[in-house]
């Protein structure tokens, strides 16, 4: 990070150099009166029941690293997910190189697939229709982070399954799309802040399970930070069980 942060005239979204460097940061960052917060589904998920448990044990482990009594959040906000299924999906063509779209169609995750059909032929007014969902996203992320510093949820709200799919369709009794396994990391990826995923445990079928945190923009010093905190608080192993 230290080496690539920074602008670049190619690239109008790049920001001045940072103010820190991370390398140090990660170490002696003073987070002491950071304002943290937890929230089970950051008000629009549902999370599998065993999941929640693991996330929230890990998060109140953080809480007492950090020296803070356990904090909870409630949010409300417009549905990321149709934002990221209609926004999200237009910005994806952006990086779809010549020749992709349709010959490797079927290449693609189902919901992935189905955003790019949906999108191939909007017109101008419903691209702008669909920014404003995003924009409204964004005011709303933001407004939440005039009374909190960072945000702790669960990175996927079902334990880990085969990345060749398909994802779990029912979760904690409720069927769900696909989309909705892994809901909690669209906030982030749309209104660009800085998240980091940490080990949060193992589920009693030896899955893996995520806490996410979720910082201020411009602030991936205080993710990176956190994070490190949690890892030295709880170690986690440097080889997945079973490896060497």
């Amino acid at each position: 990070l230290d080496v690539t942060a920074g602008p670049a005239d190619i690239d109008r979204t790049t920001l001045p150099p940072p103010s820190v460097r991370y390398e140090d940061a990660i170490e002696t960052l003073d987070v002491s009166a950071l304002r943290v917060a937890y929230s089970p589904d950051l008000g629009f998920g549902t999370v599998d029941e065993e999941v929640a448990e693991i996330v929230e044990a890990a998060a109140r482990d953080l809480f007492t690293a950090l020296r803070q009594p356990f904090a909870w959040v409630e949010i409300d906000m417009p549905d990321p997910v149709r934002t990221w299924l209609s926004a999200g999906a237009v910005d994806a063509w952006l990086s779809l190189d010549e020749g992709m779209w349709p010959d490797q169609a079927r290449d693609l995750m189902g919901f992935v697939r189905t955003g790019y059909e949906a999108s191939e032929k909007m017109t101008a007014p419903q691209i702008a229709r669909r920014f404003r969902y995003r924009h409204a996203l964004e005011a709303s992320w933001a407004a939440l982070y005039e009374n909190v510093d960072v945000i702790l949820c669960p990175t996927t709200a079902v334990p880990a399954f085969a990345a060749a799919g398909p994802p779990p369709s029912v979760i904690a009794g409720k069927e769900v799309g696909p989309a909705l396994t892994t809901p909690f990391c669209m906030p982030a990826n749309l209104c660009w802040n800085p998240a980091i995923s940490v080990p949060a445990g193992l589920t009693s079928d030896g899955l893996p399970v995520g806490l996410q945190m979720n910082a201020r923009r411009h602030e991936d010093e205080v993710a990176l930070r956190l994070g490190r905190i949690f890892e030295q608080a709880r170690p986690w192993p440097r080889h997945a069980p079973g490896w060497a």
